[in-house]
């Protein structure tokens, strides 16, 4: 599936943010949502200047976003049930790898795996 196709079925489940595609990643493509200071959709490619031969586990693209726990109540409605006890990992943020694939599944076209 292609980048933006990805990230208009991202915004169909995020809905009413919207990701839109930006340069800031320099040779990487990608989509954000900046919706305040704490929180963040980001949606990144594969590096343009990745060699052909380089391993397929560098060929993925990558789904994430930030949020303080203050503002979980401002969240799309896709992602309002997420869990407030999940483990918290070394810099501090809480894991919804798990949970997050797992919506992202039931709810869009979209395959993935979370990252550890």
């Amino acid at each position: 599936m292609e980048l933006a196709a990805v990230a208009a079925e991202l915004n169909r489940f995020l809905d009413p943010v919207r990701l839109e595609e930006t340069d800031r990643f320099d040779e990487v493509p990608g989509f954000i949502a900046d919706l305040s200071d704490s929180e963040r959709f980001v949606l990144q490619g594969v590096p343009l200047d990745l060699p052909l031969d380089a391993p397929s586990s560098e060929r993925y693209n990558y789904f994430y976003f930030r949020c303080a726990e203050c503002d979980l109540d401002t969240l799309p409605l896709s992602l309002r049930d997420l869990p407030r006890d999940a483990a918290i990992g070394r810099n501090g943020y809480r894991i919804v790898n798990e949970y997050l694939s797992q919506r992202l599944r039931q709810i869009t076209g979209v395959r993935c795996e979370p990252a550890l």
